[in-house]
């Protein structure tokens, strides 16, 4: 009798674990997901990201939209951000980042290349999401690449090609200067602090001291 209540209760304590969503992925227990639901739930989080389904972007509103039950979508994910941070890793979901334009201006340009990216993470009620996303790329997993491959790669790429066409002053390492000023953009995302007129100022000098002219 011992035996079977010690097995009834590792086969109850490993299905309550496959039902926690506090428990991380990885260490859940239970059915396996199944992949249909699981791309029904990531196409519909992409789709309520659009403006006019952001009212409905809830647990509840995905698993609406995905036709599934929520608490399929609770079994699996925590929150609606890591519903989100799935998707974008996964390919669902598009995140279009602006890129510093190329008047000729380096200072001008960068500042209001910094000030479109304030509006996307800040104004336009991402931050969570862009602290996840942040967040996740520190991961050591398919997910950290394809979402590196999405929204940082091509950030470094467009910043290092303004640095390349800018004057400088001689010896300068534009490669250097074009990943600082992308390093300091990322931790301010991470570490949630406000992307505000000072610190875009003070980020611009910084690299207004190293110009000549652009």
């Amino acid at each position: 009798m011992e035996e079977s209540s010690d097995v009834a209760g590792t086969a109850a304590a490993a299905q309550e674990t496959s039902d926690d969503p506090t428990v991380p992925a990885s260490r859940r227990r239970g059915r396996p997901r199944s992949q249909a639901s699981r791309e029904a739930v990531l196409r519909a989080a992409a789709e309520l990201m659009e403006p006019a389904g952001q009212a409905k972007l809830t647990m509840e509103g995905i698993a609406a939209r995905a036709g599934v039950s929520k608490q399929t979508v609770y079994r699996w994910w925590r929150t609606k951000v890591d519903v989100l941070v799935e998707a974008v890793g996964a390919g669902y979901l598009d995140i279009p980042l602006p890129l510093p334009p190329d008047t000729g201006d380096l200072r001008a340009d960068l500042a209001t290349w910094l000030r479109a990216m304030a509006v996307e993470i800040d104004g336009g009620g991402a931050t969570h999401l862009s602290q996840a996303l942040v967040g996740a790329i520190a991961t050591a997993d398919s997910r950290s690449q394809q979402i590196h491959g999405v929204l940082v790669a091509p950030l470094r790429h467009s910043l290092h090609e303004r640095f390349r066409t800018a004057v400088l002053a001689e010896g300068v390492d534009r490669e250097m200067l074009a990943e600082t000023v992308a390093a300091q953009l990322i931790m301010r995302v991470l570490f949630a602090e406000p992307i505000t007129e000072e610190w875009i100022a003070a980020l611009v000098e910084l690299v207004a001291q190293e110009r000549l002219h652009a």
